[in-house]
């Protein structure tokens, strides 16, 4: 019986290994199609090099979950609203050159929110992400585990490839004081926020700066991906903060610090 076991674990990882060389073969193609100048890539060739671009992303990217645990909570407009912003995260996080792994986590198929989800997003179903019931620590590894929330003290300076970055599913409208920031002390894992105090734009609203900022989850995604791809935080957020959050006057910002540049691998 243990024989049986061992044979059908490698079986399986025999398989992975070999769908993610059919992904990465794939991308090689592309990139080396466009290199030596082609443009045109026939409909059904896009659709298969895009699912294969999408299946390595989910493989090897950084990961980042939506926390679908307060389903309950929420009401059929902010389910609508939490649809539309994963909409627009998938669509971001295909575009970018760089990559997020996206997960559901506590994702009921059969809830309210998933119907939603089926109604508001093209081809749902389909999407290269992953789908997990249970919590994120039933995932993944406690240890890598970080909830964003912004309500946390301690401000995310990097962001790790070995982490699983965590989002509630709460749309900018429901905001919940602490909610995100009880979530984390029950699931035992460190919770962080986004560094705008510290790394606010020129034109970032004194009285905004020092609010917990609750942004869409969108915009959430979109700044992970930018400063993966500049390791800048002022810089994304200058490039990814919402107008509506800036206004005509300005902060000091010379007594802030530096953004960190970790060293690259």
């Amino acid at each position: 019986m243990l024989t049986a076991d061992i044979s059908l674990s490698r079986a399986r990882h025999k398989r992975r290994n070999e769908k993610l060389r059919r992904r990465k073969r794939n991308a090689e193609i592309l990139r080396r199609h466009l290199e030596a100048g082609g443009t045109h890539v026939s409909k059904r060739e896009k659709i298969r090099i895009d699912k294969a671009n999408l299946q390595l992303k989910l493989a090897e990217g950084v990961k980042f979950c939506f926390d679908c645990a307060f389903e309950s909570e929420m009401s059929a407009k902010e389910q609508s609203k939490f649809a539309q912003q994963l909409c627009r995260a998938y669509g971001a996080n295909k575009k970018a050159t760089t990559s997020l792994s996206l997960h559901l986590v506590n994702y009921d198929s059969s809830g309210l929110l998933a119907e939603c989800c089926r109604k508001k997003c093209s081809g749902f179903l389909n999407y290269q992400i992953g789908f997990h019931a249970g919590p994120p620590t039933e995932v993944f590894k406690s240890e890598r585990i970080v909830y964003l929330s912004p309500d946390a003290t301690d401000a995310l300076l990097d962001i790790d490839s070995e982490s699983v970055y965590v989002a509630g599913g709460l749309v900018d409208e429901n905001l919940l004081k602490g909610k995100s920031l009880d979530t984390a002390a029950k699931l035992g894992v460190p919770a962080v926020r986004l560094p705008i105090q510290e790394f606010a734009p020129p034109d970032w609203c004194p009285q905004n700066k020092i609010k917990s900022c609750a942004l869409p989850l969108n915009t959430v995604v979109e700044i992970f991906l930018v400063f993966l791809q500049h390791r800048d935080w002022r810089k994304t957020f200058e490039q990814c903060l919402p107008l509506r959050f800036r206004n005509q006057r300005t902060v000091d910002t010379s007594a802030l610090p530096n953004t960190p540049h970790p060293p690259q691998p």
